[in-house]
């Protein structure tokens, strides 16, 4: 049996050691960039999208917290989400900016408004382009179908916009370097904004709700025009698609002797026509056309004699509000079938045209109060209308308006709170009741699409910001 000199055994524990330390010397440790980039990808994966207000309050003591006040189309300062939020939280827990934002889009119960959006701002000084590599690097281990150098115009909506960057910078710098990648339920975005580095976590729920914010507005139709229009131009299309394209084109200027050969094609028409149910149709088409009719300058009897063969059939060219030196063209067709046909289909469009505009023919402040007492007159007389879900609705939104007309912000033009103060609970507590109707008795209709829009905001009491039937001039 051999055994080792001491000395020998002694030089080898001592290389051992060494070369120990050498490893160990040359094993590199997480830089503070990638611990930053692994902390966040690990609360990403963490947090609940869907967890409601009220949970959020209890997991993050230390958030500071802002609801939504005021119209949903301008909001009173920049850093706003966008879309129907109800409130956001910032809070500082993992050492830098996490703002998490709530929206009332889900209607599980009991109601709440529930977190679809969560976003990280970084403030760097100085390693902006490190930490942003350990982000996309580690963001792309736990998420795939990574999106690079993406255009603008082909960004999914989101909530919060490219100019929102961090409090510290002295003014909005758009995004750059963005990259996107998809889950199962959500779009993971990063970009470089300013001095900021930026992570933002978005529901697909909310995605959608964000490009179909506009079309999901009862007002705006069925078709992207009007109910009234749509039925006209579907009826008068047979006899007359000259006028009909006349009709839908938008709302600029249009050539005028085009316009002028149309409407007296139309009042002639009607003039024929040898049933009730016709003559209404052109007498509705009629006042669409009419109102196409623009002229400018000092006599229309000089240089538009096409006008005098129309006018001579009940049609006015009346001064425009605005400019002194314009005139429109005006009949009292559209009005004269909502009295005198009151419960017939064109008839009972023709009354909803007028409700959906808010009743009065200009501007009074009021126009809540008219929807209101109209819309609620007509559906006790014609409660199975086909068109009772829409008067029904735009009822809602009037009421819906008037609530939060007396939240509206200190800062809002041509709003003053306390006068739309008296009756707003009530009026709240109204809307909720006529969109939960809706959401029974139609629940596919564009109108029950809009009611679950709202009615989680409303109900826990947080501003829609609706100004649907409220309009003064300034």
């Amino acid at each position: 049996m051999t055994t080792t000199p001491p000395r020998a055994f002694a030089i080898a524990v001592a290389l051992l050691a060494s070369a120990t330390a050498a490893a160990q010397q040359t094993s590199p440790t997480p830089s503070t960039h990638q611990l930053t980039a692994d902390r966040i990808v690990t609360e990403l994966s963490q947090t609940v999208h869907g967890d409601s207000r009220a949970k959020w309050r209890k997991q993050v003591p230390s958030a500071t917290w802002r609801d939504r006040r005021g119209p949903r189309e301008y909001p009173p300062e920049l850093q706003q989400p966008r879309g129907l939020w109800c409130s956001m939280a910032t809070d500082m827990t993992s050492g830098h900016q996490r703002d998490v934002v709530f929206y009332g889009l889900r209607t599980e119960s009991p109601y709440d408004c529930r977190l679809e959006h969560l976003r990280y701002v970084i403030e760097q000084q100085s390693g902006i382009q490190e930490l942003y590599d350990a982000l996309a690097a580690t963001i792309g281990k736990r998420f795939n179908n990574e999106f690079s150098n993406v255009a603008p115009a082909h960004l999914p909506a989101i909530a919060v916009t490219s100019e929102m960057t961090g409090a510290k910078d002295p003014k909005p710098q758009s995004w750059v370097d963005v990259r996107f990648w998809m889950s199962a339920t959500r779009y993971i975005f990063l970009a470089r904004a300013g001095s900021t580095v930026q992570v933002v976590s978005q529901t697909y729920i909310l995605t959608e709700a964000l490009r179909s914010d506009e079309i999901l507005l009862p007002e705006t139709g069925r078709y992207g025009v009007d109910l009234l229009k749509w039925e006209v131009v579907n009826a008068l299309r047979p006899t007359d698609p000259e006028t009909v394209e006349l009709i839908l084109s938008n709302e600029g200027e249009i050539e005028q002797n085009l316009a002028e050969r149309a409407a007296l094609r139309v009042l002639e028409a009607r003039a024929r026509a040898d049933n009730e149910d016709q003559r209404a149709m052109l007498s509705l088409a009629s006042a669409l056309i009419v109102g196409r009719l623009r002229y400018q300058g000092e006599s229309w009897q000089r240089d538009r004699p096409g006008l005098k063969p129309i006018l001579a059939r009940g049609v006015r060219m009346e001064a425009s509000p605005f400019d002194s030196d314009v005139r429109y063209g005006s009949v009292d067709f559209a009005e004269d079938v909502r009295r005198r046909r009151p419960g017939t289909r064109w008839g009972q469009l023709a009354f909803l045209d007028r409700l959906s505009g808010g009743w009065t023919e200009f501007p009074d402040g009021d126009q809540y109060r008219h929807v209101i007492t109209q819309g609620t007159a007509w559906l006790k007389k014609y409660p199975n209308s086909p068109y009772a879900i829409t008067v029904m609705s735009h009822v809602a939104r009037a009421y819906e308006t008037w609530w939060s007309l007396s939240l509206a912000p200190d800062d809002e033009e041509l709003v003053t709170a306390s006068e739309h103060k008296e009756g707003a609970e009530d009026a709240r507590l109204q809307a909720i009741k006529r969109y939960e109707r809706i959401l029974r008795e139609a629940p596919t209709s564009v109108e029950a699409r809009h009611a679950r829009r709202v009615i989680v905001q409303i109900t826990v009491g947080v501003d829609t910001g609706e100004r649907g039937f409220y309009a003064v001039y300034p």
